[in-house]
This record gives structure tokens, sequence and C-alpha cells, in this order.
């Protein structure tokens, strides 16, 4: 952890083992801000899933065993800190989940798609990201192809009520829109690829539009907002280094055109809807004049018999 003001740095959490023929789990352990004293610390160790809440001076400690979750993909907390809502993976599904600090839940999504980086809108409103489309029943068997699946990813709403939930789709973009954050209960900030170059962009609520408001030529990897402080953080990768970044958010809308290989989907994309298109009017036109090609001979028939 970084003091901003002073620069200094302290270890909040360590531990684990190195392998050389193993890859690291860069996934691992998970931190998120309960409070500015607090933090949510998720590990796995010796089988079994942590959940860590503890202050940052160390003072003090509570652990949530999650026996039946395997990974916890991300965290976030509500204004209060009392509530948080997961993304994790159980059974194989990554699926979102909301967790009190009693480590008393409730599953909100239950299906084969990939359920992403919720956020709380409000105490009751969640938003996160998702590749679920709607698909055939002969397709959503016990045990699906996972090339049928979209690589897409779009921002959906789920309205968490006493006996329901209630899902809305935010976006339909045929782009990976990803990590939505709150900025205030009208606004959230996410991650889009939409241009071919993963930049930040602010989507509303309220009107339910979407603006670019960064314009970087390098994706950015992963990002953080507080409205409270006036703050972003963001990290962008620069070969094989990634650096960290913090600057003050100002919002501006900005616009970054399309890579070549962006431009060349999008008209290929353009190209065969409108071939389908120019398809269906020939199929309605034909319904619509079903003798055109024997109605000349028919009627020079009918003509030469009157004279």
């Amino acid at each position: 952890m970084r003091d901003l003001s002073t620069g200094s740095e302290q270890t909040v959490f360590q531990g684990g083992a190195s392998y050389d023929e193993l890859s690291p789990n860069l996934h691992t352990p998970l931190i998120a801000w309960r409070d500015s004293a607090n933090l949510a610390i998720a590990s796995f160790k010796k089988g079994f899933t942590t959940l860590r809440l503890r202050s940052i001076d160390g003072t003090t400690q509570d652990k949530i065993f999650l026996r039946n979750i395997t990974q916890i993909l991300s965290i976030d907390f509500n204004e209060s800190g009392r509530n948080m809502v997961l993304s994790a993976i159980s059974n194989g599904k990554t699926d979102i989940y909301t967790l009190n600090v009693r480590g008393q839940g409730k599953r909100l999504t239950n299906d084969i798609f990939d359920d992403l980086t919720p956020t709380f809108l409000n105490d009751s409103v969640i938003v996160y990201s998702s590749n679920f489309v709607e698909l055939p029943d002969s397709v959503l068997t016990s045990t699906p192809d996972i090339n049928v699946l979209p690589s897409q990813y779009n921002l959906f709403k789920v309205e968490v009520l006493k006996d329901t939930t209630i899902v809305t789709k935010l976006t339909n973009s045929n782009s990976k829109n990803i990590q939505p954050r709150r900025v205030n209960s009208n606004t959230v900030l996410y991650l889009s690829d939409l241009s071919g170059i993963t930049n930040l962009m602010r989507y509303s609520i309220g009107n339910q539009v979407s603006n670019q408001i960064s314009a970087f030529d390098k994706s950015i990897e992963v990002f953080d907002v507080t409205s409270r402080m006036n703050k972003i953080a963001y990290a962008l990768r620069s070969g094989k280094e990634s650096h960290l970044y913090v600057e003050g958010y100002s919002g501006i809308d900005q616009f970054t055109p399309s890579t070549p290989r962006v431009q060349l989907a999008q008209a290929k994309d353009l190209n065969e809807r409108l071939a389908a298109r120019r398809l269906l009017e020939q199929k309605k036109q034909t319904r619509q004049c079903p003798l055109q090609r024997g109605q000349p001979s028919y009627l020079k028939s009918k003509l030469s018999l009157i004279q």
C-alpha cells in the first residue's frame, strides 16, 4: 500500500509459494477498500477461499471461509461498508453474489455465462459486465460448448428486491465493455475496446448514453475512480511492464479513431447487414407479386380474346 501524500509504502499481506515450472497466479490475493482504514483481502490457501477483513494498521482482522467458492475474481463494498458484491467461481461457473461482513450471502446469477466485476450503484442496484446473450434451449445444455458463447461483453443492471431480482441490459455493442465503476448514483465508468484500444467510457443511467473520456494509444489494463477525492487511478502496459498513474478525474469527452483492424471488422459487419437487408427486401417483393413473371403472357391472351 502506498500513501500518495508521503510516498511511503507498507506491506499489508504476504504469503504463498513459487514454483519454477508453474506460472504465478496473478489473480490472488485480491483486495478491495471497505473504507479509508479497512481492507478486504481474498486469497486461496489449503483448498479454501478465505476473505480477510482487516484494518491497514493490523489492529483488527476477521476471516470468512467460503467453502463453496473456488475463487473470488472481484469485490466491491456498498457505501456503508456492511455489504459486498462478488464475482466468484463456483462449480466452474462465474456468477454474482452478495455477502455481508458476517458471511451471510445470496447468489444473484446462475448461468453458463461469465458475470464479472460487479459494483454497487446503490444499496439495492448492482452493475456488472457479462457476455450473456439469448441462446436457444438446444445450446443451453448441462455441458454447453464454450465455442458458442460470445466473446463480447456488455453492462447489465440487477435490482435486488425483497422477493426477486430484475436484470436490465444497459449497453448493446459488439465489443468488450468491462470493469464498471460507480462515480455517483447516475454515472458509471467502464473500459471498452470499441475502437480497438481499451479506453475509458462514461455511461449515464438516466439518458442511457455512453461517451468516451480517454484517448490513449495503449490499452488500459485496470482502473478505479473515487468521486470523494475526484481522482482516477489506472494502469497502462508498456512492453513487458505495467505502469500505474493517478490523476484528477475530469470526465471530459474524448474520441479515438478505430484501429485498422476494427475498421475492417466494422466494414465487413456493415456489408453483411446490408446484404441481408437486400435479400430480405427481395423476398418481400417476391411474396407481394407471385404472378409477376406469368402475368404478361396471361394478359396478352386475354387481350387477344377481347379483340
